[in-house]
């Protein structure tokens, strides 16, 4: 989805939603979404980025993080681009 401002639109909805995280572009070209939030919201989230990108998305990998995966938000709060 690179190139279809998906980065700032993802932000903006991000915004509607109590979610910490981050979106970041890939070397490989993907799109790299990083969301802590709990899971009704989740699914509210990734179905508002959806809609928004309908016809953009190819395909999408969801994975729960593991108790001793560390990510950088943890000390973050709130929603950003990263570079």
């Amino acid at each position: 989805v690179q190139g279809v401002g998906f980065r700032l639109t993802a932000t903006d909805i991000a915004r509607s939603f109590p979610v910490d995280g981050y979106v970041k572009n890939m070397p490989n070209r993907t799109v790299e979404l990083v969301v802590r939030c709990d899971q009704a919201t989740l699914e509210g989230f990734l179905k508002a980025v959806e809609d928004q990108f309908a016809g953009h998305i190819d395909n999408r990998e969801i994975r729960e993080a593991t108790p001793n995966e560390c990510f950088e938000i943890e000390t973050k709060h709130g929603f950003e681009i990263r570079y």
